[in-house]
């Protein structure tokens, strides 16, 4: 806030609350007149509650554990989900030296979903910048890594058709006007190995794969085989994707959630460039592998589960937004169509006792130092507007 960067190390919040605190004298006054009153009535309330903690294991999460915190291993971050988390989140926990979230009714109601019925289902999460849909998703993720389930995720739709990653696009070998992307492609691959590792190591290719006229993958050899393929030799790096993804396609009996974060950057118009032309994004081979996972024809079984996190941060290319659902949902004609029937999930900024739980964690963790009283818990209230980005970040400043 206030043109400040959160604050990561303790040592630095001297400095600063002493750059800060011009502004913070200013803000009491403004606050005495615009505190909103129902957040004030319930303070004293509120402020009774305890930091409550749930299972470390979120497949016994249930609509009873709304509001309480839990943890995730270090070695499911280190060897499971490792760049898969959330910038901003590994950031923090950092800082507090442990993968803490607290359990929201969005994430909790896909996971009780999913639990408890055996049919594919859609799910997309949308909602405000900030607001907490990539923590909803990481939260599902757990899950699926729990119950031993196959994961096809990509942390950011928008990474794949933005050229400002400064990623290289070339032309393909096999299919004419289409590029490939073989850098994103080396970062997916060792993602997905990491992810399912065991599956990958036990369960086998169903055909020959030929990577060149000396090179092949024979029939019968473990899926692991097909990966390091791709990963050993970057020539080979995105039909190694469109590879694994059709076996995985084929094996129906396996439950498989595909996760994608950001998922309407899938469908904007792509920025890269080759020899002074736009690429469109259709033809590039990262979205056209994964973005035909969407077609009846291709779509991952009666036993796959499709979860997605909508977001505004690269929604800057000018897509026309659909007039059939919220403005918000970010979701163009082309992608409800192939989304076909979802469920799609509101989510918000933190209502009342959301904001009142979070602030009592920080507290607990000395991530926040002063005293919860009523003036505080309006202040920070009235100046985030209870988005938890804004809420984390101020509160490393007080």
């Amino acid at each position: 806030m206030f043109g400040l960067q959160p604050v990561l190390l303790r040592a630095s919040r001297t400095t600063c609350n002493c750059l800060a605190k011009s502004n913070h004298i200013k803000r009491k006054v403004v606050l005495r007149t615009l505190a909103t009153p129902a957040l004030k009535q319930n303070t004293d309330e509120e402020n009774s509650i305890s930091v409550l903690h749930a299972a470390s294991d979120p497949t016994k999460h249930t609509n009873d554990d709304y509001l309480k915190f839990y943890s995730i291993d270090k070695k499911i971050i280190q060897n499971n989900l490792s760049e898969n988390v959330p910038k901003k989140f590994k950031e923090l926990s950092k800082a507090l030296s442990e993968h803490t979230l607290m359990l929201r009714k969005p994430a909790l109601k896909i996971i009780q979903q999913l639990e408890n019925t055996d049919t594919s289902n859609k799910y997309v999460i949308y909602g405000p910048q900030g607001c907490g849909k990539s923590m909803s998703l990481l939260h599902v993720l757990h899950y699926a890594i729990q119950k031993d389930w196959v994961i096809v995720y990509i942390p950011n739709g928008f990474r794949l058709v933005d050229s400002q990653t400064a990623t290289e696009v070339q032309p393909c070998q096999w299919r004419p006007g289409r590029f490939d992307q073989p850098k994103e492609s080396l970062i997916w691959l060792n993602s997905f190995r990491q992810l399912n590792f065991n599956y990958l190591q036990n369960n086998s290719t169903t055909q020959e794969y030929k990577w060149g006229k000396r090179e092949m993958t024979e029939q019968g050899r473990p899926l692991l085989e097909l990966i390091d393929q791709g990963i050993s030799r970057s020539l080979y790096a995105n039909d190694a994707v469109g590879a694994i993804l059709k076996e995985l396609r084929i094996n129906t009996s396996t439950n498989i959630l595909f996760a994608v974060d950001s998922f309407n950057g899938l469908y904007e118009r792509s920025s890269h460039k080759v020899d002074g032309k736009m690429v469109d994004a259709q033809n590039l081979s990262l979205v056209h592998h994964f973005k035909k996972l969407m077609s009846p024809s291709y779509i991952l079984g009666d036993r796959s589960s499709y979860v997605f996190a909508l977001s505004q941060s690269g929604q800057y290319m000018g897509t026309k937004l659909t007039d059939l659902l919220e403005q918000d949902l970010l979701l163009n004609n082309e992608a409800l169509e192939d989304l076909g029937d979802f469920h799609h999930i509101r989510m918000e900024n933190y209502n009342q006792r959301e904001f009142e739980a979070i602030m009592k964690f920080y507290k607990s963790k000395n991530w926040l130092t002063r005293d919860l009283s009523d003036s505080l818990l309006n202040e920070v209230h009235f100046l985030t507007g209870g988005n938890g980005t804004s809420v984390s970040k101020y509160a490393a400043f007080i």
